[in-house]
């Protein structure tokens, strides 16, 4: 399985956000199949990392409205089953089209 995600390394540790639940940084690495980040581009996360990508919600572009479960990007568990710490993290994974 060819990995579609990318993880990011901060720019520094203060976060715009109190809550530090939105990210930005620069990509640090990409899967294979990513295609719209290069390691190197500055990106930023939104206040949610993951959802299912197949539901209506999510094909127009409404991930947070998915009713199959989207994940903050902090407080929660991912997928993989790890806890989410938002801008408290030293690195985070997310799919490219979120």
């Amino acid at each position: 399985m060819t990995k579609v995600f990318f993880s990011i390394s901060f720019i520094s540790s203060w976060v715009f956000a109190s809550y530090r639940h939105e990210i930005a940084g620069i990509v640090k690495e990409v899967g294979s199949n990513v295609q719209r980040f290069k390691t190197g581009d500055p990106v930023g996360v939104g206040t949610y990392i993951n959802s299912c990508r197949n539901c209506d919600e999510c094909n127009e572009g409404l991930e947070v409205q998915c009713p199959n479960g989207m994940v903050p990007t902090i407080n929660a568990v991912d997928v993989d089953g790890t806890i989410t710490k938002g801008g408290y993290s030293s690195f985070i994974v997310v799919h490219e089209r979120l």
